[in-house]
């Protein structure tokens, strides 16, 4: 299958998801989600403690009207996938809720952001630099393991963000909105495999992990004496001298994370601009990627 015709299912699909997020139901059920959090305000947030008070809710509601309104065929059995996953006739859909509060993080607002299992897109590798041995690194790559296909049928991604205000005094849901992260022949093709901005957190190769390689490549306290200190995108960085990375043959390149220094694998949490994935198109004919429902 082809990128214009998975770029096609996408389109239908995602409309189908706006439809459900527009319906009186779907807006009735997360007015009643905010009211009674503004009800229980009190005992929420000092009782329990609780910080994203939608969280759970909002997950419920979406698999509920998405469940009621998809014509699900079977579910997609695999534990490498999103929070919401099932088989429909021409594709395998993966859906997410995230809740993302306006107060404190803001700044994340303009980005989309996932992790290995909810994207299947491979992208060309992210800040390249030179080596303190004088060689190229072409970067750090982001590894995918949703899967491409599955029984023939393109596995696609999808997203709802429920924008919210806690200001620890009082809760308002602020807007919904929907966002089509493109499958691999999509940004293959249309994108030129080049949608990420960046990576906030990176995939490290811990203590049960690396045992598999071997003591070598287990965290370490301290800097080695065989280690060269460099920087990346800020950062700093070190250059194994005598191994290459046992996961993927390319430079060995440690990094310091919970008091310890780990391989570097490449990106794991990672961002893109949702303008950036807004504007798609079939046939010369735009369609947008990217919703807001107020």
């Amino acid at each position: 299958m082809d990128h214009i015709q998975i770029n096609a299912i996408e389109k239908f699909h995602f409309d189908n998801f706006t439809r459900i997020a527009q319906d009186s139901n779907f807006k009735s059920d997360l007015d009643s989600i905010e009211k009674y959090i503004k009800t229980n305000y009190d005992k929420l947030h000092f009782h329990w403690g609780i910080k994203n008070k939608i969280k759970l809710a909002a997950e419920r509601l979406v698999r509920f009207h998405v469940w009621r309104n998809s014509g699900l065929t079977d579910l997609y059995k695999t534990p490498l996938s999103s929070d919401v996953a099932y088989e429909i006739g021409d594709c395998i859909i993966n859906l997410d809720c995230k809740t993302i509060d306006l107060e404190g993080n803001s700044s994340d607002i303009p980005y989309i952001q996932f992790e290995p299992n909810q994207a299947n897109f491979e992208n060309i590798p992210l800040f390249p630099t030179l080596l303190p041995n004088g060689k190229n690194f072409s970067g750090f790559k982001f590894h995918p393991i949703l899967e491409k296909y599955n029984n023939e049928k393109p596995v696609l991604s999808f997203f709802i963000h429920i924008i919210y205000n806690d200001n620890g005094e009082d809760f308002r849901i602020d807007r919904i909105e929907l966002i089509c992260l493109p499958h691999h022949e999509v940004v293959k093709n249309q994108f030129e495999s080049n949608i990420i901005q960046g990576f906030k957190t990176y995939d490290y190769l811990g203590d049960k992990r690396s045992m598999k390689f071997g003591d070598y490549y287990k965290p370490k306290d301290n800097i080695q004496d065989h280690w060269d200190e460099f920087n990346i995108n800020r950062a700093t960085r070190y250059y194994d001298k005598h191994k290459l990375n046992p996961v993927n043959g390319e430079p060995l390149i440690w990094g310091k994370v919970d008091n310890k220094y780990k391989i570097i694998n490449g990106g794991h949490t990672t961002r893109i601009r949702k303008e950036l994935i807004k504007r798609r198109t079939i046939n010369q004919n735009p369609w947008d990627g990217h919703v807001i429902i107020n």
